[in-house]
């Protein structure tokens, strides 16, 4: 239900198992051969989102690690070279659909209607921000600037004082950011992608410049690529957007 590749783990290509398969698959991402499987929390929950993080206490005592979420409403850590879960916690009261890594925190955003930040140390939960009434799908992170993207808003927080500070009613998860632009689906017409200008540093200058349509069902993912949006949708396409 989710993949992951990042720079902390070059040569590997992670992907979380859908309902009933809890497992992490690692994957060589050279040749693209399975290296190990990873057991996610052995209760047959779906791993929603993978993020990876390198940290810790002094330069020369940093590792990269592996972070995954679920339906269980739990965080996870992982050695990736030994295949081990090192640390695990609870805090959402409903599963958890996203997770990101930024400025040495881990944020989560759950159906439970918030968002939570962590260390990604100890997995103490440090912060919980309120979405007020709409589950959290998705969460990006542009400048200093927070996004937890709902089934009917998106909420911009300033991650350093916790404040909310402007909501974009009518438009939903999924969240893609590229270029200065942002691109979310349309709360009214889930099908649709609105296209947002985002090149000002204030969220409240952003505003809605396009809307593409094509799709004929709701839009599930979104991923930037060569200078491509490529969008997917639960009518069993996968488009290809240019010039937006």
């Amino acid at each position: 239900s989710c993949l992951l590749w990042s720079e902390s783990f070059s040569s590997y290509i992670f992907t979380g198992g859908a309902y009933p398969d809890d497992t992490i698959k690692v994957w060589d991402s050279s040749d693209y051969s399975l290296e190990r499987k990873m057991l996610g929390g052995g209760q047959n929950f779906s791993i929603n989102c993978l993020a990876s993080m390198r940290y810790g206490s002094t330069a020369a005592d940093e590792s990269d690690y592996l972070y995954s979420v679920d339906d269980s409403a739990s965080i996870r850590s992982w050695d990736v070279q030994t295949g081990a879960c090192v640390a695990g916690a609870s805090g959402h009261e409903l599963g958890i659909k996203s997770i990101v890594a930024s400025e040495g925190r881990l944020v989560t955003g759950s159906l439970d209607m918030t968002v939570r930040v962590w260390d990604p140390a100890t997995l103490e939960c440090l912060a919980t921000l309120d979405c007020l009434g709409d589950s959290v799908m998705d969460i990006i992170f542009i400048g200093k600037w927070l996004l937890a993207a709902g089934t009917h808003s998106v909420r911009i927080w300033d991650f350093s004082s916790r404040q909310l500070y402007r909501v974009l009613d009518g438009s939903r998860w999924p969240l893609c950011f590229a270029d200065g632009m942002l691109f979310c689906s349309q709360y009214d017409v889930p099908q649709n992608i609105q296209v947002w200008t985002a090149v000002e540093e204030d969220p409240n200058k952003w505003k809605v410049v396009d809307v593409l349509k094509g799709h004929s069902s709701e839009i599930t993912c979104m991923a930037w690529f060569q200078q491509t949006l490529a969008t997917g949708s639960t009518d069993k396409s996968v488009r290809l957007w240019r010039g937006t």
